[in-house]
């Protein structure tokens, strides 16, 4: 039997409603309250806007950090928050996202509240720079990586005023390969500057003036013939543009034959010189064969000339048989293996 009438069972449910209602509230307010147990406050005041001179942006630089822990709060001071903009320009940060997806995932046991401006300009500070200004490091790399003597060159660089922005901060310079030890006339070089995380590579155009002691034909010199100091002078003179590589020292004509005939006063280079082949064609040789440790060798003629190293065609003085060999010295030859038998 209801011993409530209708009016008073509608404010009796009413009452029960509003009780579960504040003891719900109640149990948030406590679990909250003991999810932030533990949890070191850290507040941060946000600046209006902000000028940096790297390529991070810092969380100290962002704001004013206040806490209990004072090297909890150096540590947040000195974490990335961000990457800045390019040297000259501006970005802008949210700050309710730099603490939900940067500080909250990394510093789990921290209350973090903010303060201050929503969105914080940051403007990368600059310094205008040229090629020019890296003159002496580039000269200082050439002197190192090439092997033409001090007194030999003279290196001009032909962009000094291709410019650029870059910060403030400290700098490290390192360059691409020379293109040989050897460069005369015009050539490239790439500088890379690093500043901080980031790097950018800077194009460099150089000319080179070369000035050598160069060997030069103080006589005709015949086609086939071998080529002597005799034949020959050091003369000092600018190789810039010389089209071929000339030789400097009597030591690298050594076992050389002119390709074709020399006029006297040409400067001795690559092209003109080949070295004296060990063997000549119609020359009798010895053919040497080996399969499974076995020597055989046997009497043959040259087909053609050739240097130690060569593939040349000889012939079989016995059967007749034209093979591919390869020359081992003077007068030796030996077949390839998979070659028929000799």
């Amino acid at each position: 039997m209801n011993c409530f009438s209708a009016p008073e069972r509608i404010a009796f449910k009413g009452s029960i409603r509003l009780k579960t209602a504040v003891l719900f509230l109640v149990a948030i307010f406590f679990s909250n309250s003991y999810a932030g147990a533990g949890k070191v406050e850290v507040s941060i005041h946000f600046h209006d806007s902000i000028t940096v001179n790297d390529t991070i942006i810092t969380v100290g630089q962002l704001g004013q950090i206040s806490s209990s822990d004072e090297q909890l709060a150096h540590k947040i001071a000195r974490f990335s928050a961000a990457q800045s903009a390019p040297p000259g320009y501006s970005r802008f940060l949210n700050t309710d996202e730099l603490i939900l997806f940067r500080l909250q995932p990394h510093f789990g046991n921290v209350a973090f509240s903010a303060a201050g401006q929503k969105r914080v300009k940051v403007h990368s500070d600059y310094v205008e720079k040229s090629v020019e200004a890296f003159k002496e490091q580039i000269i200082q790399f050439f002197s190192q990586n090439t092997d033409w003597k001090d007194d030999e060159w003279d290196l001009t660089i032909n962009n000094m005023q291709r410019s650029w922005k870059m910060f403030r901060g400290e700098t490290e310079v390192s360059f691409s390969e020379l293109p040989s030890p050897y460069p005369r006339g015009s050539f490239n070089l790439s500088m890379i500057v690093k500043q901080g995380s980031g790097k950018f590579t800077v194009p460099v155009s150089c000319f080179v003036k070369v000035s050598s002691a160069v060997l030069v034909a103080k006589e005709d010199i015949r086609r086939g013939s071998p080529i002597s100091a005799q034949s020959c002078t050091l003369v000092t003179m600018d190789i810039t543009r010389l089209a071929n590589t000339p030789y400097r020292t009597v030591s690298e004509l050594e076992g050389k034959l002119a390709v074709r005939t020399i006029q006297r006063g040409a400067v001795l280079n690559d092209r003109m010189l080949r070295v004296a082949p060990v063997i000549d064609r119609g020359d009798q040789i010895m053919i040497g064969f080996e399969n499974s440790g076995i020597r055989v060798s046997v009497m043959g003629v040259a087909r053609e000339p050739g240097v130690v190293g060569d593939r040349i065609w000889v012939e079989n003085m016995q059967t007749k048989r034209v093979l591919r060999a390869e020359i081992t010295g003077r007068g030796r030859v030996t077949v390839f293996r998979g070659e028929e038998n000799i």
